[in-house]
């Protein structure tokens, strides 16, 4: 049962990783059924919308009734990036959306991440509980990532662990020392460290060479230490890990395709490499081999192979054996898949067996339906949302707000979707000449809607 769980986890996140790349139709429904004495019965439904990028806006959870339980609504930056993503559960009572989560992604100007926080509400926005990463520059070389937590009982913010990253001139890594919060003397004290020695690829975050360290008893000591090498299209990277008492206790090999598509990992064993998993991936087939040691005895090997059609899984196979051969656990999982005349899929009904000559039992069924056309969808992220009008934009810093209702909020993020002002109660009019010219997007909150725009300072 634990197998057929995980074939119907991983196929779920293989299809819908296709859905993700580039295509003209995007369907509006999503409706889930499962297999109850020999009839389909809806279980799910979910209910999306697009902004005219593709990019999921909403996403509205119903049961088996089709009575609304979730939904999720995503804001993005003027890069397209998400840089929040709000939940709210329906109250039957209220028949209104009742906020209860909010997920905030930042990003440098270069694109890369510079941060992560979650927050629950309770009771309207009222903050319950958060986990957050603040970042700051104590030298020009340095960064500093502190995670901090936001306690229900205390209602305060209490820091837990930090980690320090040193450049070069070049803004290549040096070093990441991680600390955390003793329990007893309050203070912060190291834990670990891993330092870099020269890079291969940067880019790829392929150093060449790396060190980690534990910090004990008032030293460091080396945990693992490896070096790396460009081969024929491959990074290799020997990795040595050591015991506490420093003395070496095994020499792995990972070899890494320059594309992605294939992965080994080895340990030292006699005169050769032992394998301990591999991943190889075609445009029709993955598969995926976990090798399980104790010491240097193999006792099961875990096996997974997924076939793809058109970049969808048509057929999953998954096998656990005994070092003897002997078959411990089998899983078979087939799609069958329908599509129509533009190639949109329309259904995927899945069956699974658990022996191989078993036949089939169908035990999943999605339906797609309601394929829009992204450049025709409209959603809540746009300036046609007449809830509230900010003018005149673009202006000079001092805006009006029309159509105001109480207890709206703003939050006002740069580029890089970092919160550059925040607002408690709005009034009908709000300065931000204090900040540069440039593009900016807002948000107006209250309890049940987030409604987004840009904003140009001129």
């Amino acid at each position: 049962m634990k197998l057929i769980y995980k074939a119907i986890a991983v196929c779920n996140m293989l299809i819908f990783t296709a859905n993700a790349q580039e295509n003209v139709f995007k369907p509006s429904k999503e409706a889930i059924y499962y297999k109850a004495n020999d009839e389909w019965k809806l279980t799910s439904l979910y209910q999306y919308t697009y902004n005219e990028y593709g990019n999921e806006v909403t996403k509205v959870y119903k049961n088996g009734d089709e009575v609304p339980v979730s939904k999720d609504s995503l804001v993005y930056s003027v890069d397209k990036d998400v840089i929040e993503q709000y939940t709210y559960m329906w109250d039957s009572n209220t028949k209104k959306w009742n906020p209860t989560s909010k997920e905030t992604y930042c990003y440098f100007e270069n694109g890369e991440s510079c941060g992560h926080a979650s927050y629950i509400y309770s009771n309207g926005w009222e903050l319950n509980f958060a986990m957050e990463d603040v970042r700051s520059y104590p030298q020009s070389d340095e960064v500093e990532v502190k995670s901090r937590m936001f306690g229900s009982e205390t209602k305060q913010w209490k820091d837990q662990t930090k980690y320090l990253i040193k450049y070069d001139v070049e803004r290549k890594e040096l070093s990441r020392t991680y600390s955390y919060v003793d329990p007893v003397t309050k203070a912060w004290t190291y834990s670990s460290r891993i330092s870099y020695n020269g890079w291969l690829d940067f880019q790829n975050d392929i150093p060449a060479k790396r060190v980690s360290e534990d910090y004990k008893n008032n030293a460091w000591v080396v945990r693992d230490s490896s070096s790396f090498q460009e081969n024929q299209g491959l990074w290799i990277e020997t990795r040595k890990i050591y015991n506490p008492d420093k003395s070496l206790k095994e020499i792995l090999r990972i070899m890494n395709s320059k594309d992605g598509n294939f992965r080994e990992v080895s340990k030292a064993h006699a005169g050769g490499w032992m394998l301990i998993s591999s991943y190889d991936k075609t445009d029709l087939k993955t598969t995926t081999i976990i090798n399980d040691f104790e010491g240097d005895e193999l006792l099961v090997t875990e096996k997974t192979e997924h076939d793809f059609e058109k970049g969808k899984v048509v057929h999953s196979k998954y096998t656990t054996t005994a070092a003897s051969g002997e078959l411990i656990e089998y899983t078979e999982v087939d799609n069958d898949l329908s599509y129509d005349h533009n190639d949109n899929l329309l259904e995927d009904i899945v069956s699974i067996r658990n022996e191989s000559s078993a036949a089939y039992q169908h035990f999943k069924k999605t339906v797609y339906s309601d394929y829009v056309e992204i450049g025709e969808v409209t959603a809540i992220v746009n300036k046609g949302n007449k809830e509230s009008i900010i003018y005149p934009n673009p202006g000079n810093g001092v805006f009006n707000i029309k159509n105001l209702k109480a207890g709206y909020q703003m939050v006002v993020s740069n580029t890089s979707g970092l919160t550059v002002f925040e607002s408690g109660t709005l009034q009908d009019k709000v300065d931000l000449s204090h900040l540069t010219s440039g593009v900016y997007l807002v948000k107006i909150i209250n309890n049940e809607t987030v409604i987004s725009d840009k904003l140009v300072i001129e």
